[in-house]
């Protein structure tokens, strides 16, 4: 590869990086929303916002979809940070009734 190609690459690799986040984000607000109503769920069914039962589940669902290039270890570290961010929203939401 010569520079000039390398420095496309590199140009071309960000871009596509761009429109990915911009997937990402629109995803994780999504999904944000779902946390909401399960926190209005929880609210009226008195349940804890942690549930590790589940968190072992999304995360092995998680792990049985990856083909990679993430290794499963990667990937589960990426998932644990999004449902603790998750959680935060969920606990957030039921303290201000806003669930």
């Amino acid at each position: 590869m010569t520079p000039e190609e390398a420095r496309q690459l590199l140009q071309n690799s960000r871009k596509r990086i761009d429109d990915i986040d911009v997937t990402l984000v629109d995803l994780l607000n999504r999904r944000a929303g779902v946390v909401e109503d399960v926190a209005s769920a929880k609210r009226v069914l008195k349940k804890e916002v942690e549930d590790p039962g589940r968190r072992d589940e999304v995360l092995a669902h998680a792990r049985s979809q990856n083909a990679g290039p993430l290794s499963n270890e990667e990937l589960t570290s990426i998932f644990e940070r999004i449902m603790d961010k998750m959680s935060d929203h969920q606990v957030a939401r039921l303290k201000t009734g806003r669930s």
